[in-house]
C-alpha cells in the first residue's frame, strides 16, 4: 500500500459552499465530489418496508442468510499507510430487524438530472448493525451503530463516521504513521468502513482534511482524503 493523498478539489471560496462530502451507498467510494447540481438531484428515502428473515426481499437476497454470513467476530490484519501492522478484532451484530428501502432522486424540478440519477437511485435492504472495531495497538477500540446495506450479489456494506474527540482508542493524526500533517489543515474528521460477504470482513479507515487560504471571493476551498489504514483480503479493499 502507498501513502497517498486523494485530493477532491481546489477551487474559489465562493463556489466552495457549493461542494459537499457524502459517505458511500452501497460500496461507493468516500471521499466522492458532488456540485450543487448533483445535491439538488441527489437521493432521498422514500420508504421502507420490512422484510421476514426467511423472505426473499426485491433484490433476491434472504436476510436469514445475511445474518449467518455477517455475524460474527473477526481476527484480521490491519495495516496502517507506513505499511506498520496490527491485530484488530472486529465483531459484526445484526438482527433479523431488514427493511427494504425505496430510494428516489430529490426532486429538485430539473426533470433531465432527475432521470440521469433513476439508475444511481437503487433501492436497498438495509440491517441495523453493531460493530466493534478494536485493534491490538490500542488505537481503536470503538463501538458504532452503522446500517448495514446489502446489494444483489448478498455482500453487506457499511460507513461510520467516527469523531476524533469522541474516540475512545488512542488514535491521533500522526505525519510518520499516517501520510499527511494535520497542521496543515482546518479541520480533519475520520470515517470507518467495510464489507462482508462469504470471505474475511474488509474494509478501510480514512481521514477527510480540509482548509481555506485566503478570504473573500480570492480565498479557495480544498480538501483531501486519506487512507489512514485498511484490513481484510487486499483484493476486497
Amino acid at each position: 500500500m502507498h501513502r497517498s493523498a486523494h485530493w477532491i478539489h481546489l477551487l474559489p471560496f465562493t463556489l466552495a459552499v457549493a461542494c459537499a462530502q457524502r459517505p458511500p451507498s452501497g460500496g461507493g467510494q468516500s471521499g466522492e465530489e458532488w456540485d450543487g447540481t448533483e445535491a439538488l438531484a441527489g437521493c432521498e428515502e422514500v420508504s421502507r418496508s420490512p422484510v421476514a428473515a426467511e423472505e426473499a426481499a426485491p433484490n433476491g437476497v434472504v436476510p436469514a442468510d445475511v445474518i449467518d454470513v455477517v455475524n460474527g467476530s473477526f481476527n484480521v490484519e490491519l495495516r496502517y499507510a507506513d505499511a506498520s501492522l496490527t491485530r484488530l478484532s472486529l465483531g459484526l451484530t445484526t438482527s433479523g430487524g431488514a427493511e427494504w428501502v425505496d430510494m428516489e432522486p430529490t426532486d429538485s424540478g430539473d426533470g433531465g438530472a432527475e432521470i440521469a440519477m433513476e439508475s444511481w437511485c437503487e433501492d436497498e435492504l438495509r440491517f441495523a448493525l453493531q460493530v466493534d472495531f478494536q485493534t491490538e495497538d490500542g488505537q481503536f477500540s470503538e463501538r458504532l451503530n452503522p446500517e448495514l446495506i446489502v446489494g444483489s450479489d448478498g455482500v453487506g456494506s457499511w460507513w461510520a463516521p467516527l469523531e476524533i474527540d469522541a474516540l475512545v482508542g488512542a488514535w491521533s493524526p500522526s505525519p510518520a504513521r499516517d501520510g499527511f500533517d494535520p497542521t496543515e489543515w482546518d479541520e480533519v474528521s475520520l470515517a470507518l468502513s467495510g464489507q462482508k460477504g462469504l470471505g474475511d470482513p474488509s474494509g478501510r479507515v480514512e481521514a477527510t482534511a480540509s482548509r481555506v487560504d485566503g478570504e473573500g471571493p480570492d480565498g479557495t476551498a480544498s480538501a483531501a482524503s486519506f487512507e489512514v489504514a485498511s484490513y481484510g483480503p487486499i483484493s476486497e479493499r
